[in-house]
């Protein structure tokens, strides 16, 4: 891609003509305005208020735990308000409670325990909040300074091409080398964003932390203090234009060492080569790793993990200046529709191909593991992988950074959607494409709470037509607009689409008079005719009907899950079907339900067999375990094992 183009020189290719003179124009550039790295692991501007840490509230969890204030966009901290990453959270190190991991790595473990309560969970003092107080003033004073230096960068760099159907643009713009000289200078080159980012870091790769490093994990008292230490004194503003304005100027730091030198006694790190690591604008990452071993640990892990901190990586966008910061105008993707769990069978299979060859079981790979896990080559990658796992689990599950996912099986769909509400500006909106979980999960009441009252279209496809080549033809999933929190509920929902032009062609029908069509067209294809009746708008009454169907009277009816009705009228049915009498709720609390087996934890507890390939066929009912495809509604017999295919249908006449 190039910065501009130029006329071609004259040749016998290109002879010089009286025709129009070919006119230098731009080239879009938007190499500041993308960032790879992980968008859903970073630190955040959120704020726990100095009563909160006082008082212990950052330490509740579960149906308790209490979540930081989030900042909005343009929105300034408050004088008793303290960074969410400068407080450890109990969550971090999570491999120190892991039942293998201890096997291997018990007093590393017993160590990091030992922190965790000593001095995760340790009550807050006054002075260490007043402390974390001076340390978020000096993160204020650094945003601005960065943002400064990022708008300056950003006006240096931009460029004049129009988009149509505004006119062609003829000013040339910056030039390419131009460009990427500013963009690769930018962030090397600030300190106040190094700075900022590897504060961010270590705080991040605190979830990550290798059980090998257990002794470089910081007090409280020596993280704060080298926070403050890194950051020095507060940074002078670009803005103020002064000769050496692009410097920080450490005077009043350096001429304060003699009470460095009594603190020194009591800190866990080499407070002067620290001071002299950070001495110019760019930091020295040897003397800085020699002085202060988390931030040795924590850059190391930062490299590979690439946490993405939102607010620092566009601060134009979702800083800290309300003339400028308002968020993002709009948000669009498919994100990745996987569970946050940790399942080491393929690691395992790596180790031993044989095990996959053979398609194993759980009871297989739990006999298997111990004795792949004893040659030292197989266990180090093993921890190490095992480690990330557990690390975005803990992450991606924490109740004080996702907590409207507390109670539901977390999905990285979910954490994006959630994300996603945080940096859009008002009045903006954001589309995403993912799986149906969040609409019919029992648990994701919290979640459905939070995401109706944002909730604009939701457009339910099932993919017969197969629109996508790396989805199973069985998917359902969903279009999902929405946009900043509203006061009401009200969406529009389409359900059982197979393609994009039922809806143009649904929200143009104007005949009510018409047929409503089916799944099916007559000759057996699937139906993408339109129709009017098919937009079902979502409001607070509507879920009130859905909640007296599928919820207990305890939960918000606004967390009622969400019904697929094929039309609009069949509201009104569901509403007659709720007046009825009801039957299951009179027995309450007479009866409870159990899972009996569970199909893959009892497999590796060796409880439960599985065959396959031939399946297992019993000759005895008590050799059997019934599971769901065995019976269905109103058919206690409705599939059976055969020995070649997993399940096949059950023909009642031949019984």
């Amino acid at each position: 891609m190039n910065g501009s183009v130029d006329a071609p020189t004259p040749s016998p290719h290109y002879p010089s003509t009286p025709s129009p003179a070919f006119t230098r124009g731009a080239t879009p550039w938007f190499g500041l305005r993308l960032r790879p790295g992980n968008s859903l692991i970073g630190a955040r501007r959120a704020v726990w208020t100095k009563a909160q840490l006082l008082s212990g509230q950052h330490l509740k969890s579960g149906d308790e735990a209490v979540e930081p204030r989030q900042l909005k966009p343009g929105e300034a901290r408050q004088p008793q308000e303290v960074y969410h990453y400068l407080v450890f959270d109990p969550d971090m190190v999570p491999t120190a409670g892991d039942a293998l991991v201890r096997q291997y790595q018990r007093e590393e473990s017993d160590r990091a325990k030992l922190w965790i309560r000593n001095t995760v969970k340790a009550r807050w003092t006054e002075p260490e909040v007043d402390l974390a107080l001076a340390v978020s003033d000096l993160i204020d004073a650094h945003e601005q300074r960065y943002s400064e230096e990022r708008q300056a960068a950003l006006a240096q760099t931009q460029c004049p091409a129009s988009v149509w159907p505004h006119p062609p643009t003829t000013e040339p713009g910056p030039s390419l080398a131009l460009q990427e000289k500013v963009k690769a200078s930018l962030e090397a080159a600030s300190g106040s964003f190094q700075r900022l980012k590897l504060l961010m870091d270590s705080w991040c790769a605190l979830f990550f932390w290798p059980l090998d490093e257990v002794a470089a994990l910081p007090s409280r008292e020596d993280f704060l203090e080298a926070a403050q230490l890194l950051l020095g004194p507060h940074p002078q503003p670009v803005s103020q234009g002064a000769e050496g304005a692009d410097r920080i100027n450490l005077e009043p730091e350096t001429s304060n060492l003699a009470p460095l030198n009594i603190k020194q006694f009591r800190l866990n790190f080499d407070g002067a080569e620290l001071l002299r690591a950070t001495a110019a604008d760019a930091l020295d990452a040897e003397v800085l790793g020699n002085a202060v071993p988390w931030y040795r640990v924590s850059r190391e892990i930062a490299t590979k993990a690439q946490f993405n901190h939102w607010e620092l990586a566009f601060p134009e966008v979702l800083g800290q200046q309300a003339t400028q910061s308002a968020g993002f105008d709009l948000i669009l993707g498919n994100p990745p529709w996987l569970k946050v769990t940790w399942a080491d069978a393929s690691l395992l299979c790596d180790f031993e191909p044989l095990l996959g060859v053979k398609s194993a079981r759980s009871a297989v790979f739990n006999k298997e593991r111990t004795k792949i896990l004893n040659r030292q080559q197989n266990l180090q990658e093993y921890l190490c992988s095992q480690r990330i796992s557990l690390g975005n689990i803990a992450f991606l599950n924490n109740h004080k950074l996702y907590k409207v996912l507390r109670g539901s099986q977390t999905n990285l769909y979910r954490n994006f959607v959630v994300t996603a509400w945080k940096i859009l500006g008002p009045n903006r909106f954001g589309g995403l494409l993912h799986t149906e979980g969040s609409y019919d999960d029992p648990n994701g009441g919290l979640f459905r709470l939070s995401y109706y009252p944002r909730l604009v279209y939701h457009y339910h496809f099932k993919k017969e037509l197969k629109l996508f080549d790396d989805v199973h033809d069985q998917a359902e999933f969903s279009i999902n607009v929405f946009s900043r929190d509203q006061s009401n509920v009200y969406f529009e929902q389409i359900v059982n689409l197979y393609h994009l032009t039922t809806i143009t062609s649904s929200r143009s029908h104007t005949d009510p008079c018409q047929p409503v069509p089916g799944l099916k067209t007559d000759d057996g294809a699937w139906n993408i005719q339109g129709h009017r009746d098919r937009l079902v708008e979502i409001n607070g009454d509507s879920l009130k009907i859905f909640h007296s169907l599928v919820e207990d009277s305890s939960k918000p009816i606004c967390s009622a899950r969400l019904l697929k009705l094929h039309v609009r009228q069949l509201v009104e049915v569901i509403d007659k079907i709720n007046n009825s009498q009801k039957w299951l709720p009179l027995l309450e609390g007479k009866y409870f339900a159990t899972e009996l087996f569970h199909e893959s934890n009892d497999q590796r507890s060796g409880i439960i067999t599985r065959f396959d390939n031939p399946s297992f066929q019993p000759n005895l009912t008590r050799q059997m375990i019934v599971s769901g495809p065995h019976f269905y509604v109103g058919t206690p017999l409705n599939r059976t094992a055969r020995k070649n295919v997993n399940i096949e249908m059950l023909t009642m006449k031949l019984i």
